[in-house]
């Protein structure tokens, strides 16, 4: 399976479980967070996963919240901290 793919589904499987106001079958790479409850006591523990995870540092420069609007922004963040 591909690394993106794979931090596709973690990270989808994280959404389910701290933003339970979006249907579980309806999360895909499009998926709104902020609007959809994502707020900074979620992005913390959305930092802290990502960390253990994937081994990846989210640094203050990342901190756009760009990076957060989406699922697929999320996985595009991580792909890019593993590539570094």
């Amino acid at each position: 399976m591909p690394a993106e793919q794979n931090a596709m589904e973690a990270i989808t499987d994280f959404v389910r479980a701290t933003l339970p106001r979006i249907p579980a079958d309806t999360i895909d790479s499009r998926t709104p967070l902020i609007a959809n409850g994502l707020d900074s006591l979620a992005v913390l523990e959305l930092i802290t996963f990502l960390s253990e995870t994937f081994g990846v540092e989210i640094e203050d420069g990342d901190f756009d919240v760009e990076n957060f609007e989406t699922v697929g922004n999320l996985v595009a963040l991580v792909e890019r901290k593993r590539a570094a």
